[in-house]
């Protein structure tokens, strides 16, 4: 992983909305399957994921993202766990304190 991205990392508070690009090693489409086609031609792909931060679990090497929140509780489910080798770019769509006060303004 990019110092960079470490850093970004290191400063995002849990709860905040973000978008990660990563790539996907191993989603490669193939011709015909031979080992010359399979390293020769493996490109990989590239994703965006976003959702909540959670954090990093350190032992695993994964940033951990949520996708739903439970109203009225601090309760998120829908994770994805994406190791934080593979992630390229790393964007705050919102902050967790903005978070936090939409939370509120909705409720």
């Amino acid at each position: 992983m990019k110092k960079s991205i470490r850093t970004q990392l290191n400063k995002l508070a849990v709860g905040s909305l973000i978008c990660i690009r990563w790539g996907d090693p191993s989603a490669s489409p193939v011709e015909d399957g031979s080992p010359e086609d399979l390293v020769k031609n493996h490109k990989g792909y590239n994703y965006f994921s976003w959702g909540v931060y959670m954090g990093v679990n350190k032992q695993h090497k994964t940033i951990i993202l949520a996708s739903d929140k439970v109203v009225d509780e601090d309760e998120y489910r829908g994770t994805n766990k994406i190791l934080t080798t593979l992630i390229t770019e790393v964007e705050v769509i919102k902050s967790a304190k903005d978070m936090e006060k939409y939370h509120r303004e909705r409720n």
